[in-house]
């Protein structure tokens, strides 16, 4: 597949390159969006074919369920972008009615000079008719042949048995990606398993501060056996990638890796191990060490101490620690709650692992927001898990980053919160959630610029990050420049366009711009992907905005209604008394939201609903008891 995606291909006036992601018409760029490219990548390399609707869609959103509005729209933007009107006769893109898309101009497939070509079937039969006749004919000429050929090349492969390519790094490698690991077999479903494997060697190569690793939440969307790990890395934005099988049999296990430099997809080095299973630990430790010794990468002694770090002994612990994982890296209450089953599992089969009591942690910061739960019944319990984490290990970056955020949105101690990111950062610079989360934190405290900052790390580190796009977006929105936010709400959608928070992030954006009916269209369709809440409490305020407060009270009325079946944080009541002018409830729900310790209260000091709030004695007093007294209130209008 990697020679596959260096070819370059023409059709009337373009060219296209997959490599370089780039589409010109008479040598000038014609401007994509990552999905729109892909889509026409896609039509190319299955043209003259009718695709069908459903594979097309699964090719472009693997890992996501989208609507068929999704694909239509990419079309159309493509058929834009090709200069072919939707009434014009179709030069490029046919629609095949109630089916899908076929491409119909003649394609030129270029491919590079040197490329190796794959032999037909009539030419192995020449070459071994070939041979038929040397053997026969010419003996002496075939001992030549071994002489000259033969013998360097078995030279050359005993002289590099068992050790990496001794790669000439003229082209420095200072970043990786390393890449959900493939079943050897495609039936194979052990895929926590996979996702494991990369996660635990993301987790050990983060510490190496010469390195720049992507997340695992970066690569979770590079699952397809058929993945060309060269075009993810270019994706991704790497130097290198690491890409590998897994296959589990019994208690045996056998890996097979390779590390590859994506500018040319040289290896750079590559092993194989057949161990027991419960030397996973071990196999995990050989590929560290052999990743930076090709790299040729200085290490610390602490980084050494840290790339020979193991966080348990124990297969069992280990399998349900990667399986908490993979699940609360899902995101939903679910996803949260079996995550939280998987971790109590790993901790009771091994008390001592720190790791797993930060998982933990994290998926009780987590289940407030997305389970619709009071905060007082998961909070304290995040609280618990991060001390007995930091008890366990004071230098793991990942329980420092969880005691954190127990501190921010549940304790309100602001000190102790950025001492404890701060301490992450230092301990592992690498830790995208860490970035992240702290960028949320310097939001709240009204310093937009030490925020975008922290923003676009997370961004580096996760360029494809749906979070750090939405992220980066709202503080640009607090900050007051909505022009600003649209611009990373519309990026993250273009990754994942059914993410529900987004799109109603970029309807805010747009209403708080004046453009109302967009802002409403877009909340509305955010409402369909999701339960309802976040986008409905959004659209009161944008009601509110255009001059239609009837509107906002009707919406107030839906959510009181809501709160009689299930938990509704009062701070979203407070929020739409406030958008009708009703101060008086406002500063009651408020006043309710601070004696249950709301996680989304710490967002008050920022959050323009409450602009007109702030001269108000009342407002104030909240901003003392907070402990924002020390703080600016009012926000900058530009940066």
């Amino acid at each position: 597949m990697t020679s596959q995606a260096r070819n370059t291909y023409e059709f009337g006036d373009f060219r296209l390159d997959p490599a370089k992601r780039l589409l010109l018409r008479d040598e000038k760029p014609v401007a994509l969006t990552p999905r729109v490219f892909d889509t026409l990548v896609v039509l190319i390399e299955n043209r003259g074919r009718t695709i069908e609707k459903d594979e097309l869609m699964k090719a472009l959103w693997p890992d996501s369920f989208v609507e068929e509005s999704s694909l239509a729209q990419n079309i159309f933007q493509l058929r834009k972008a090709l200069g072919e009107g939707l009434s014009e006769e179709a030069h490029y893109i046919e629609t095949i009615p109630k089916r899908g898309y076929r491409f119909v101009a003649d394609v030129i497939e270029i491919f590079p000079q040197g490329t190796p070509k794959r032999a037909s079937k009539a030419e192995i039969e020449e070459a071994q008719g070939f041979s038929r006749h040397l053997s026969l004919k010419s003996p002496y000429l075939i001992a030549l042949l071994v002489i000259v050929v033969l013998v360097p090349t078995l030279y050359y492969l005993i002289k590099n048995a068992g050790t990496e390519h001794a790669t000439n790094l003229s082209e420095p490698v200072r970043s990786i990606a390393v890449l959900p690991f493939k079943p050897l077999v495609s039936q194979e479903s052990d895929e926590q398993l996979r996702l494991g494997m990369a996660d635990a060697l993301v987790t050990k190569l983060s510490n190496l501060r010469e390195l720049t690793v992507r997340p695992t939440s970066a690569v979770l969307q590079y699952t397809d056996v058929r993945q060309d790990p060269i075009k993810a890395g270019r994706e991704l934005g790497v130097d290198s990638v690491l890409d590998g099988t897994i296959q589990r049999s019994g208690d045996g296990i056998r890996v097979t890796v390779q590390l590859l430099r994506v500018s040319d997809g040289v290896p750079l080095w590559a092993d194989k191990f057949d161990e027991q299973f419960t030397d996973i630990f071990t196999i995990q430790d050989s590929i560290s060490e052999q990743v930076t010794r090709a790299l040729a990468l200085k290490l610390s002694s602490d980084e050494r101490s840290k790339l020979a770090k193991r966080y348990t002994d124990n297969t069992e612990a280990y399998q349900a620690y990667i399986k908490g994982r993979y699940f609360w890296d899902k995101r939903t209450e679910e996803g949260l709650k079996i995550g939280i089953e998987h971790f109590q599992k790993a901790i009771e089969l091994d008390p001592t692992y720190a790791l797993a009591y930060a998982g933990l942690a994290d998926s009780y910061n987590m289940l407030s927001y997305y389970g619709n739960t009071p905060p007082g019944q998961n909070f304290p319990r995040a609280r618990g898990a991060a001390t007995r984490a930091l008890e366990l290990d004071d230098t793991l970056a990942e329980a420092h980053t969880s005691m954190a955020y127990v501190k921010m949105v549940y304790e309100w101690d602001w000190t102790g919160a950025e001492t404890e990111f701060k301490r992450a950062l230092e301990l592992n610079p690498n830790y995208m959630l860490a970035h992240l989360w702290y960028a949320e934190y310097l939001r709240m405290m009204g310093r937009y610029e030490e925020s975008i900052a922290q923003g676009e790390i997370s961004l580096r580190l996760d360029p494809l990050s749906v979070m750090a796009h939405t992220n980066l977006g709202r503080t640009y929105l607090m900050a007051r420049q909505p022009e600003k936010a649209i611009e990373h709400f519309a990026e993250a959608l273009t990754f994942e366009p059914t993410n529900a928070f987004a799109q109603i992030s970029l309807g805010r954006s747009y209403a708080e711009q004046g453009k109302f009916d967009e802002g409403i269209a877009i909340c509305k369709k955010a409402q369909q992907l999701s339960d309802g809440g976040a986008a409905t409490v959004v659209l009161g305020y944008i009601y509110s905005l255009q001059g239609r407060p009837e509107e906002t009270r009707k919406i107030l009325r839906e959510m009181e209604t809501v709160a009689k079946r299930r938990y509704v944080s009062p701070y979203t009541l407070a929020m739409l008394n406030a958008d009708i002018g009703e101060k008086d409830k406002a500063f009651q729900w408020l006043d309710r939201a601070y004696d249950e310790r709301s996680e989304f209260l710490v967002g008050v000091k920022a959050d323009p609903r409450f602009d007109y709030l702030r001269s108000d004695p009342r407002f104030i007093d909240l901003m003392q008891r907070l402990g924002f007294s020390d703080l600016p209130v009012t926000t900058p209008k530009q940066l």
